[in-house]
């Protein structure tokens, strides 16, 4: 996919074990890890939804890789290197810095977006000191399987002089036009009435804030009304938070109705991997959530495991005491202290969010016991939750209005597959993800079950059931028309008579994903790509 090539001005050791490319110049890679950003989750209902235009990611990436390197080197003595045939999968890179006195600031290396960045170099930005700390950060776009492979088989550090920059190119980075009769023009603002920059201010985030803040006096004393940070999204800014930014927007963040604090949103949380840089930051984060206790309804938060348990409960407890939540995202919580429940005020929840966290199976049944109206139920890669059969009947007897269901990847042992006929019971089921939880046998129709009953459901994932064959499937299909997103992949009985079976049955379907699936070959997906053009096959956008 892409390589580091690095200027040969002297050697180091490549002895080790560990070592990637084995040559007299080499660095070692410590660690490496990847996730999805999105992928199937987009478009689903309990999705999160951006509070302005300025908070969309427009490159939209749906994967991520951090890699960490044994020692730091100089960014000026790096190039990117394309090594896989479609390099336009990486959409961004970014880097830590190794000199500044907070490690934890990112700065971007490269985009694709910016035409002045050429895919095989990285960004000469003024900002950027000489010294990279050892963490990257690879985004990019779907076709995942192929990256995984690739990075697996293709990522190396390599050794190699970059090209050096022509005379034209030194000549445009050094010069300057600068007109020295240039006159300050006509200010049309000045006019303007408060109440119309009120109006104007109110489509703004907080980056456009802060410079409209900087304009006059008059900008800086509207700029503080509150009313601005009534829904404040902090995740598009994860690579510029910390903890002196928490402290300055402090007094602006109250009386919030929706706060979002997932620092890179999707993957980890960068602050907290350095003790000194986070000192204060979760304590800050509190605080901020303790003044709007009383008016917030929406709240993601990403409290991450590396935190020791006291600041996690004081933090947690705070969270539980917003009266009026109706929506609770707490991803990659709960690794370090147990959910104490004794004083939960938060009773009115329709969305409940706890993927990858470590909640318990009786602190997860207290859950959905306090919250009656939930619809939305997320609970992927949950790994201290063991039996899904608890968990579904206290759903079906306190939460007879949910709408979706996710546990990708939490229930991967299920020996009684009647427990998988209770979904039946939720008839207002609309989403249904059950991704890595194949049942061991099947003895029973448990999925015609499903589809004879939950008559408005529209998504449904059943990824890596490998046992799943054409003749168990079909009559699920025939019972349920509202289907528009069917996830399949990774099957390996199916063949491409189900696909025709699918097509054909399901009227309203959009995306049909089979990937992975080894009796359907990339020759017959393209023909019926062609033949059915309504339907996405393979494709998550």
């Amino acid at each position: 996919m892409l390589g580091f090539y690095q200027r040969p001005n002297k050697p180091t050791t490549s002895n080790a074990p560990n070592s990637i490319f084995s040559s007299g110049y080499t660095i070692h890679i410590y660690t490496m890890k990847r996730t999805n950003y999105k992928l199937w989750t987009a478009g689903r209902v309990y999705e999160k939804k951006p509070y302005r235009y300025q908070d969309i990611d427009l490159l939209n990436p749906e994967s991520v890789f951090l890699i960490e390197l044994e020692a730091p080197f100089n960014v000026n003595d790096f190039m990117l290197h394309p090594i896989w045939k479609e390099t336009d999968l990486v959409v961004r890179v970014w880097a830590t810095s190794y000199e500044e006195v907070v490690p934890c600031n990112w700065h971007l290396l490269y985009t694709i977006a910016d035409s002045k960045h050429s895919m095989g170099h990285f960004n000469e930005c003024p900002e950027i000191v000489n010294m990279i700390r050892i963490e990257f950060k690879i985004e990019f776009e779907n076709n995942f399987r192929k990256f995984v492979l690739v990075v697996n088989k293709k990522l190396r550090f390599l050794v190699e002089p970059l090209i050096k920059k022509t005379e034209n190119k030194i000549q445009e980075l050094t010069t300057s036009v600068v007109s020295p009769e240039s006159q300050p023009g006509i200010n049309f603002t000045e006019g303007l009435a408060t109440e119309v920059l009120f109006k104007i201010f109110d489509y703004l985030d907080i980056k456009s804030l802060s410079r409209c803040a900087q304009v006059n006096q008059r900008w800086n004393l509207i700029t503080k009304d509150r009313r601005f940070y009534r829904e404040v999204d902090l995740t598009v800014y994860w690579n510029k938070l910390n903890t002196n930014t928490l402290k300055q927007l402090k007094p602006k963040l109250k009386s919030m109705k929706r706060l979002d604090v997932e620092v890179d949103g999707q993957f980890y949380c960068p602050l907290f991997i350095y003790p000194v840089a986070s000192e204060g930051f979760h304590s800050i984060l509190r605080d901020i959530v303790e003044d709007s206790k009383d008016t917030l309804i929406q709240l993601c938060l990403n409290i991450p495991y590396e935190l020791d348990s006291m600041p996690e409960r004081e933090f947690l407890e705070t969270t539980l005491s917003c009266a009026k939540l109706k929506e609770l995202r707490l991803p990659r919580s709960l690794h370090g202290y147990p959910l104490n429940l004794e004083n939960c005020l938060v009773t009115k929840l329709s969305i409940m969010d706890f993927s990858m966290s470590g909640i318990k199976e009786a602190e997860l049944i207290i859950m959905l016991q306090y919250n009656p109206d939930l619809e939305h139920l997320v609970i992927d890669h949950c790994i201290y939750l063991v039996y899904i059969d608890p968990i579904l009947k206290a759903v079906i007897i306190h939460n007879k209005k949910l709408k979706s269901w996710s546990s990708w990847k939490t229930f991967q042992n299920v020996y009684d597959l009647k427990v998988y006929e209770e979904f039946g019971k939720l008839v207002h089921l609309e989403d249904l993800d059950l991704g890595h939880c194949e049942p061991e046998l099947y003895d029973t129709d448990f999925l015609l079950v499903i589809g004879s009953k939950c008559k408005k459901l529209r998504r449904l994932s059943l990824v890596n059931w490998g046992q799943l064959t054409d003749e168990i499937l079909l009559p699920m299909f025939l019972e349920t028309k509202e289907i528009t997103h069917l996830n399949l992949s990774n099957m390996y009985q199916i063949t491409p008579v189900i696909m025709l079976m699918v097509i054909t049955y399901l009227p309203k379907l959009q995306i049909l994903n089979v990937k992975n699936c080894e009796e359907i070959y990339m020759e017959i997906i393209e023909q019926y790509r062609q033949k059915y053009s309504h339907v996405k096959i393979n494709e998550y956008r």
